[in-house]
């Protein structure tokens, strides 16, 4: 295969990447399917407003706090507080939450490629993409106002930072930025302990 056939073969599957990847941000006010393959879990009902409850609250009434109700951004405020900031720019929509879940989830497409191409070949990361953005189940996820692609952001980052880290001039400075991460990833979701 010559190198002009080779980039040619790239750019056609960077387009059907991000072509799906696309997909994720379209009609973002599309609730999740009901009787789909995931009915049991219970995270497409509640997790929404359990973690943007403190965000909505904040942004409408000027207190996080509900006595009496679930308050989780005392232990998780990362989450709620940058939908409260968002929601200073867009109102109160679940299309906002929703799409600050899908621009993580862009991210984790570009982590996880720098992740992937720092180790092998970019074909393999291609793949890896591939998978992702064509998955049912990411897709599905990826489009709620969840903790997770948030979550698993911060963990590529520290990932990508890490696989750097023997060849970078300042590692200690590297590793203050995969603790601060780590530190991040705890006050999104308590399981990253």
């Amino acid at each position: 295969m010559t190198i002009s056939s080779k980039r040619l073969v790239y750019a056609v599957w960077l387009v059907f990447i991000g072509g799906f990847a696309v997909l994720h941000a379209l009609n973002l006010r599309a609730d999740f399917p009901n009787h789909s393959p995931w009915f049991m879990d219970w995270a497409k009902y509640t997790d929404e407003g359990w973690y943007g409850n403190a965000a909505i609250r904040a942004h409408l009434f000027g207190s996080w706090y509900q006595p009496g109700d679930f308050n989780p951004a005392p232990a998780v405020p990362v989450w709620p507080f940058l939908e409260w900031v968002l929601f200073f720019f867009t109102g109160v929509t679940v299309q906002a939450a929703r799409g600050l879940a899908v621009a993580f989830f862009f991210a984790n497409l570009l982590l996880s490629y720098l992740l992937l191409r720092s180790r092998g070949p970019r074909w393999v990361a291609l793949i890896a993409l591939s998978l992702l953005v064509t998955s049912p189940f990411l897709y599905c996820f990826s489009r709620l106002a969840i903790l997770e692609p948030m979550l698993t952001a911060f963990t590529l980052a520290a990932l990508n930072l890490a696989v750097r880290l023997p060849r970078l001039r300042r590692p200690v400075w590297a590793s203050v930025w995969i603790g601060l991460l780590f530190t991040l990833m705890m006050l999104t979701k308590t399981t990253a302990v």
